[in-house]
């Protein structure tokens, strides 16, 4: 998916053209439906949360990220990723680099019988110390399951308030997201984990860095 949607990526592409070139790669690759639609938002509109694709066309200089999920049997595996046209800005790279790090920090208190809201609180920590708590997502992450529309997660939440505890063999996502409105821009990560005794297995293979496109 990743390297058919960046394909696809390019000065003129409107996201709809993007979100095609995903779909087409995840149905041909033998995926049924997903149970949630595809997040696809560029430019101005990245600092939205949630949004399907639109007419909107690609520019030099923008960026643009994807949350999309690929099912077998009802089960899905998710992900999220970033992209610019040409160098992506130094605020972009400031950004994606806090929410990296606030990925790593969540997975590295992932671990069976780990109350789930101690990933949260680690992964919330670094945003807060880089003065955007108020840009912050409010979901650390969720565990995956059977999906049917209009989602594909279960009740196991990595949020503030949560006490739900991790289980050896549960699938979370991971997904640090800050969105800033009055900047129009946002970045997210999503990966896929399993928990085991010791910490996680990570699932998602596709590298975590700002996908540069010429």
């Amino acid at each position: 998916m990743p390297r058919a949607l960046l394909s696809a990526a390019k000065e003129g592409a409107s996201e709809l053209e993007l979100s095609a070139a995903a779909y087409q790669k995840i149905l041909s690759s033998g995926s049924s439906l997903p149970a949630s639609t595809m997040n696809l938002v560029t430019g101005e509109r990245s600092c939205f949360a949630l949004g399907g694709p639109t007419e909107r066309k690609m520019k030099r200089g923008d960026t643009g990220l994807v949350e999309l999920g690929g099912a077998y049997k009802r089960y899905t595996s998710t992900l999220g990723r970033q992209w610019s046209i040409g160098q992506p800005a130094a605020r972009l790279r400031d950004l994606h680099k806090i929410v990296l790090e606030a990925s790593d920090a969540a997975m590295a208190e992932m671990k069976a019988g780990a109350p789930a809201i101690k990933a949260h609180e680690a992964l919330k920590g670094v945003i807060a110390r880089a003065g955007l708590d108020h840009c912050r997502q409010h979901t650390s992450g969720y565990g995956m399951a059977p999906g049917f529309p209009p989602s594909w997660g279960e009740p196991t939440n990595m949020f503030g308030g949560t006490k739900d505890v991790l289980q050896a063999g549960m699938v979370m996502t991971v997904e640090p997201a800050i969105f800033i409105k009055e900047e129009g821009l946002g970045v997210r990560l999503i990966d896929n984990c399993i928990i085991t005794d010791s910490g996680i297995e990570l699932l998602s293979v596709t590298p975590r860095d700002i996908a540069v496109v010429d």
